[in-house]
């Protein structure tokens, strides 16, 4: 399989364009890489680490440090994962992506949330291009008002033929 792990907090895969390049993201409870110790107060959200490291030595190649990255308060954060798509935006520039996802976990609240960030690796940076909701799922479980009422949106991205600031548009 292309993954080599994924967990509620962390997810690694391989580049598809560089087999010998793997895309690690880490989440962890905010001021937990300081202690070296796993919490579980997540009141103040998650930090979030994305790197892109060397699969022969383990090397970093490049890394983009969110710091408190990710809320988890009435929507909880329920997992990350990285899509690697075919987000092909020049010869020779593919990005990438890593999806988050949010759940209320409440019987009367029906809201869930998955948002994709697109990074693009510019030498030793990973550069977020992108942020988008592809995901949303919202409304009441007894709803008798039309607005209450549950209802999803699902987004898809595609890669269009046209180009602004040297990158294919989305």
């Amino acid at each position: 399989d292309e993954d080599f792990w994924k967990a509620e907090n962390a997810a690694c895969r391989l580049q598809p364009d560089n087999p010998k390049q793997a895309i690690v993201a880490l989440t962890y409870t905010h001021g937990d890489q300081l202690s070296g110790s796993r919490s579980d107060n997540d009141d103040q959200g998650y930090d979030f680490d994305l790197v892109v490291v060397r699969t022969d030595d383990g090397r970093l190649v490049a890394r983009n440090a969110h710091g408190a990255g990710i809320d988890s308060d009435a929507i909880v954060f329920e997992g990350i994962g990285i899509d690697t798509a075919n987000y092909a935006l020049a010869p020779g520039v593919r990005a990438f992506g890593v999806r988050v996802e949010h759940d209320s976990h409440c019987y009367q609240c029906q809201y869930a949330q998955t948002d994709l960030t697109l990074y693009l690796q510019r030498g030793k940076r990973l550069d977020a291009i992108l942020d988008i909701t592809v995901h949303q799922t919202r409304g009441e479980a007894d709803a008798t008002d039309c607005g209450d009422l549950p209802s999803e949106t699902t987004r898809t991205l595609k890669v269009a033929p046209d180009t602004s600031h040297g990158l294919a548009d989305l």
